[in-house]
């Protein structure tokens, strides 16, 4: 199971190469029917066609970044040093992280939690949609996290696959 990864990745790629020659040869003969600025503009008529329509409903969803503001407990100083980087699934090619900071907020007996999940590594062909981030301190010095979204398996930027994932555990302040 360790290999699907690192195949899904690689038939992107060669997907894409295939494209790209298949588009050179078909740029190549439509250059000699209507002139180079002709084809041209009918090649970056068609890319722009199929990039926008994958595009427009992603950008809202893709955020996945969790911020509230809570009283604050008694916690170490050093807690608010540094943010505190969570390992959520570690792949052969990718790994999903999370990454949550903690901030004290001036003259007030608060802090705020920011935190945001994301996906590192090789990833042609996978994409992280996050859904559902909370991230709670609670009374034992302990930084309570659940994280709930989508890994979609692609080919060419098309969606194939929507694996649902969902990670929670807790981390000593």
């Amino acid at each position: 199971m360790a290999i699907v990864p690192i195949l899904w990745g690689l038939l992107n790629i060669i997907l894409l190469v295939g494209l790209l020659i298949g588009l050179s040869t078909a740029f190549g003969s439509l250059k000699k029917r209507f002139g180079f600025l002709g084809a041209l503009l009918l090649v970056m008529m068609l890319v722009s066609m199929c990039r926008s329509i994958n595009k427009q409903g992603e950008k809202k969803a893709e955020s996945g970044a969790f911020q509230s503001t809570v009283l604050q407990p008694n916690l170490p100083v050093n807690a608010f040093r540094r943010p505190y980087d969570i390992l959520l699934d570690n792949q052969i090619t990718f790994a999903i992280r999370q990454t949550i900071s903690l901030a004290q907020i001036h003259q007030s007996d608060s802090i705020q939690i920011n935190s945001q999940s994301h996906l590192t590594g090789f990833i042609a062909g996978i994409s992280w949609l996050p859904v559902r981030t909370l991230v709670s301190v609670q009374s034992n010095q302990r930084l309570q996290y659940e994280t709930a979204g989508f890994l979609n398996w692609q080919l060419l930027g098309l969606p194939i696959y929507s694996q649902p994932k969902q990670f929670d555990g807790h981390l000593n302040l």
